[in-house]
């Protein structure tokens, strides 16, 4: 990435004297000028696609086509007792992620991974921490680690949360 960034700024460069050289109309070797700025050209194409071949692009994640709101509500539940029984390892985070995934009628998304939640979303989730930190003291002390971060608790993380606390309750 480093060469890339490199090659651009040599373009940069390049560009920057030709058109000081045309507007001064100052005496250059013109073809040898060309034959210098295509090379640099073509260099920078090769270093950029070279870049972003070897780049980790992430895995390509499918979300599961789902057709109603109950199948939503579902996930929800068997996600709330995967993160209460802390038995595979799962986290909110993560389970908030397969959540902003999930596409009812492949169209609409269920929830937001990237907004944050409004504040008397704020005061709703300060009412439900502390019994489900008593009833799953793990959870709460998940909440407390995302609650500290400066993101704050995004909207599919707010909804995992409502539905551990749901399924906490019926427990």
């Amino acid at each position: 990435m480093m060469l890339t960034t490199l090659l651009f700024a040599a373009i940069v460069i390049y560009v920057i004297t030709l058109l000081v050289s045309v507007a001064t109309k100052s005496r250059i070797n013109k073809p040898l000028y060309l034959t210098g700025g295509a090379a640099i050209i073509v260099a920078s194409v090769a270093a950029y696609a070279a870049a972003y071949n070897s780049s980790d692009k992430g895995a390509v994640v499918s979300a599961p086509v789902i057709q109603t709101f109950d199948q939503v509500d579902a996930f929800k539940r068997n996600a709330a007792r995967r993160l209460l029984n802390n038995t595979d390892g799962h986290t909110i985070v993560g389970v908030a992620h397969e959540l902003s995934l999930l596409r009812v009628d492949n169209t609409f998304a269920v929830c937001s991974d990237q907004d944050e939640i409004e504040s008397t979303q704020y005061l709703e989730l300060a009412q439900i921490i502390d019994p489900l930190s008593s009833n799953a003291p793990q959870v709460g002390n998940e909440i407390e680690v995302i609650l500290s971060q400066d993101q704050g608790i995004t909207d599919c993380q707010f909804r995992v949360i409502e539905a551990i606390a749901q399924q906490s309750k019926s427990s």
